[in-house]
């Protein structure tokens, strides 16, 4: 195999590789989950939890700034282990590069 054939052939593999990777990066950022993620944060968890804080717990606005902080926490932690999933399958399915 001669030298241009052998750039060539990197050359194809390197585009393969980082089309693959624009894939990757793409479904990452899919916005959908983590509206939903949000909406659970915030209004499934931090909501009730304002309410029992503030007015069951009596600690009136100590109770709205703790639900805040909930609601924030409980986001982003469903956050973060939506985005360690999708790398696990995505880098759980690709073949490592063989170098020439």
């Amino acid at each position: 195999m001669g030298e241009q054939e052998k750039l060539l052939d990197y050359l194809k593999r390197a585009t393969a590789d980082l089309r693959a990777a624009r894939k990757r990066v793409a479904e990452l950022e899919s916005t959908k989950s983590g509206f939903r993620i949000t909406l659970i944060g915030y209004w499934l968890i931090g909501l009730p939890a304002a309410w029992l804080l503030a007015y069951a717990a009596n600690l009136d606005t100590l109770g709205i700034w703790l639900d805040l902080l909930t609601g924030l926490a409980a986001t982003a932690i469903l956050l973060l282990r939506r985005y360690d999933t999708a790398l696990h399958t995505q880098f759980a399915t690709t073949q490592p590069v063989q170098a020439a």
